[in-house]
């Protein structure tokens, strides 16, 4: 819960920042707020403390992630990105299942800090020597351009012939005035409301790993598998099909197991397989969010969506434990959930932006 608080409030205030600093400027603020946040971790003796500092973690590794992520797919082209886009999240992916392998084999959390602490160094070192994102500054400098013409318009025609000038151009890299589209502002809710319920529905399901038999560690490594697995097909069939079929078949597979695990509710050693079917159709969902905000949005505000989608989600993610002891059978409401981010899902207009600004 600490960590998810961390989040939000990293979504609302720090996530914005980067497209008004910089990609480069916020990556290595936050990974050497990450390094000083692991050095605490290692002397904290109170419960208080672990939990200030797991906020303090939530909010850094959202922000570095985040950032990284977008940094990485603007740095390559649009053919290059459905390569790359697996390979990030295959590692993400790879450091979840070893978590609970150290800690089964080290039963300490030292055994995780302390790597976790040296990697953020490294990385936080060579962020040093990369340039900033070219699309960014690209951008930034499309908008100051723009803004200094519109100025110079201004004084020389009539004032309102330079506000209609400005108001037709499309690719004016305003935040605001870019979701006046209809298509664009309901390509926002739909994957706002994409990342709510796949957040909110992983940890859902997730949470019935208490109830499974058998060790925990054993079981988390078999979710973190399941969740690798669907990563591996997302970068098999983001190639073969576009991304609203596959977000659209996700979201049918989905649905596909929460049925077939309330159907099976009689059958015990049914369950599990219901349930890792689950994890990977949202691992897959997972992938194509993070895939979709960098191909719908433009570069000038792209953490902002991010932001807004994050904040949406974790939200919603805080309410999944409640949810899980509440209700009897906590997976008919991902049924519900499924059928209506399909038909949703279905209104979807893929409009990439990022290729004018290439």
């Amino acid at each position: 819960m600490a960590a998810f608080l961390g989040y939000s409030i990293s979504a609302v205030f720090l996530l914005p920042i980067p497209d008004i600093i910089g990609r480069k400027p916020s990556l290595i603020s936050m990974s050497l707020v990450s390094i000083v946040t692991y050095f605490l971790f290692m002397f904290a003796q109170s419960l208080i403390q672990i939990y200030l500092l797991a906020c303090v973690t939530g909010g850094t590794i959202l922000v570095r992630m985040t950032v990284a992520y977008i940094y990485a797919l603007e740095t390559v082209s649009s053919e290059t990105q459905k390569k790359i886009v697996p390979c990030l999240i295959i590692t993400e992916k790879l450091t979840i299942i070893s978590i609970p392998i150290i800690m089964c084999i080290t039963k300490s959390w030292l055994a995780i800090i302390i790597p976790f602490c040296c990697i953020s160094i490294f990385a936080t070192a060579f962020i040093f020597f990369v340039p900033e994102s070219q699309k960014f500054l690209c951008n930034k400098n499309q908008a100051r351009a723009k803004e200094e013409q519109t100025s110079s318009t201004g004084r020389m025609f009539d004032r309102q012939v330079a506000e209609t000038t400005i108001n037709g151009d499309k690719d004016q890299p305003q935040f605001m005035n870019n979701f006046k589209d209809c298509s664009k502002l309901l390509n926002l809710l739909i994957m706002i409301c994409s990342w709510s319920f796949t957040s909110a529905g992983y940890y859902l399901v997730c949470y019935n790993v208490k109830y499974f038999e058998g060790s925990v560690y054993t079981n988390s490594i078999l979710f973190g598998v399941a969740g690798l697995i669907g990563v591996i097909l997302f970068s098999i069939l983001i190639n073969l099909i576009s991304s609203k079929k596959l977000l659209i078949s996700s979201f049918f597979l989905t649905l596909f197991g929460s049925v077939g695990y309330s159907a099976t509710l009689q059958y015990p050693s049914l369950v599990p397989i219901w349930i890792l079917f689950m994890v990977g159709s949202f691992s897959i969902q997972f992938s194509l969010c993070y895939y979709l905000n960098c191909e719908l949005f433009q570069p000038a505000f792209r953490t902002r969506v991010y932001s807004i989608c994050n904040f949406c989600s974790r939200s919603c993610s805080i309410l999944s434990p409640l949810l899980s002891e509440t209700l009897s059978n906590p997976i008919i409401l991902i049924s519900a959930c499924s059928i209506l981010m399909l038909l949703l899902s279905l209104n979807l207009t893929p409009k990439p932006n990022y290729r004018s600004y290439s």
